[in-house]
Order: structure tokens, then sequence, then C-alpha cells
């Protein structure tokens, strides 16, 4: 009887480290769904970045072609 008792005690032990594995692994693919949310997010702010970055290039070529008239010598 001894070892139908540690087999119990051994199958408990395995099905509760299972349920704390099944625990991890729902953990984990919520944090990857987050990364993977913030990186869209960041993303989409780098793009944004590019075009402003784009457009005040272009403006400040458009500046600096309308002082170039009052430059002094």
């Amino acid at each position: 009887m001894p070892e139908i008792a540690k087999t119990s005690e051994l199958i408990r032990e395995i099905s509760a480290s299972s349920q704390e594995q099944a625990q991890a692994g729902v953990r984990i693919n919520s944090a990857v769904q987050n990364f993977t949310q913030v990186a869209r997010h960041f993303a989409g702010i780098s793009d944004e970045v590019a075009q402003n970055s784009a457009i005040l290039s272009h403006r400040a070529e458009e500046l600096s072609e309308a002082i170039s008239y009052f430059k002094t010598e």
C-alpha cells in the first residue's frame, strides 16, 4: 500500500505542476500579445515621426530659400 500512496502523491504533484505550467503559458501568451501591441504602436509612431521629419526638412529648405534674399555681405 505504501507504493500506491506514493504513486498517488506523485500524480498529484505532476497534476499541480501541469496546472502551474499551463497558467505560466497563459501569462507568457498575454505578455507576448501586449508586446506585439506596443511594437505596433511604436511602429506607427515611427512612421509618423518620419513623415513629420520629411515635412520639416522640406519647410526648412523653403525657409532657407526665402531668407537667402536677405543675406548681407
